[in-house]
């Protein structure tokens, strides 16, 4: 029903309209929805951690605690618990030179630790021996077939380090003692001595060598000089054990052949070397199929060895 402002009894009908309005229930302060609201906010709360947990149980099943390897070894996903480190693996020794080792100031000195002079006699020794064995072949008086000594079984050795120092190994030895060559070769010994050395140089007994021992040969030199590589010195906390090949097209029992490294032909040295300072601790030869345990892998093998 309309009013107009100029109607006498305007005020009295706002007044009765505002009286009528005042006095209708408002439903939109009614409490019930309030109420449902809420606790749909709650339901909506309980459902997310719902699925939280859901989503959490399934990660924990797509990411298990450990990880099995084809070889049967198991890798934890998850940190170890904080505890005492073991005394086994607590470094109580000082890396480093030790011993005589820390006393030496020259290359040489420190070539002489690994090189005993024990090593070079037993070298003299058995050269010694087959020159005699072969010394019958050649015509009397031959100057270049006599007896050698500790002075000059070192100076072979200097001379073999020199022709890798120059690259020279790949010469032939006509080559390295012509006069368009090195003085230094011609200046050591003669050729023919240098040959007739090389020929006749000898690590063992050949009469007491065990036959069925490819590495005989030079097995008792081997291990005095890994011995002196272990003595003097104590690696750090980690080592790094891998193989390596060491380039020999010459004839041996146990050279072998492998595609993927440079010189492809040669010695193959599984060594284990001081992964801060790269110094070979150990290292052991391979020479064949090794005696090991069925399914083993070598790697395994070497490691335990």
């Amino acid at each position: 029903m309309a009013v107009r402002p100029d109607d006498p009894k305007f005020e009295e009908t706002l007044l009765r309209w505002n009286e009528e309005l005042d006095n209708e229930p408002d439903s939109d302060n009614d409490g019930t929805d309030y109420d449902d609201h809420v606790s749909i906010q709650s339901d909506r709360e309980s459902t997310y951690s719902t699925d939280d947990s859901e989503v959490e149980s399934e990660t924990e099943q797509q990411l298990p605690g450990k990880v099995k390897r084809k070889n049967g070894h198991i890798w934890s996903t998850e940190l170890p618990c904080p505890t005492r480190t073991p005394k086994r693996n607590i470094v109580s020794c000082i890396p480093g030179p030790k011993g005589a080792a820390k006393n030496i100031s020259t290359e040489l000195e420190a070539w002489k630790l690994f090189f005993r002079a024990n090593v070079i006699d037993i070298i003299v020794l058995h050269t010694n021996m087959e020159i005699e064995r072969l010394r019958g072949k050649y015509v009397a008086n031959c100057g270049f077939v006599n007896e050698t000594d500790v002075e000059e079984i070192l100076a072979l050795i200097g001379l073999l380090y020199m022709t890798g120092c120059r690259n020279d190994n790949h010469l032939t030895t006509a080559e390295m003692w012509s006069k368009h060559g090195p003085e230094v070769y011609r200046c050591v010994m003669s050729e023919t001595r240098f040959r007739f050395l090389i020929s006749c140089l000898r690590f063992d007994d050949k009469t007491m060598r065990d036959r069925v021992d490819k590495f005989s040969p030079v097995r008792n030199i081997w291990e005095m000089f890994i011995s002196n590589c272990t003595k003097y010195y104590t690696p750090h906390s980690y080592c790094t054990i891998d193989e390596q090949l060491l380039g020999f097209r010459g004839n041996c029992p146990f050279r072998v052949y492998i595609s993927s490294k440079p010189d492809k032909y040669g010695i193959k040295v599984v060594t284990m070397c001081d992964s801060r300072t790269y110094y070979m601790v150990t290292a052991i030869p391979y020479i064949g199929k090794e005696n090991r345990p069925d399914k083993e892998p070598l790697p395994a093998y070497y490691v335990k060895n």
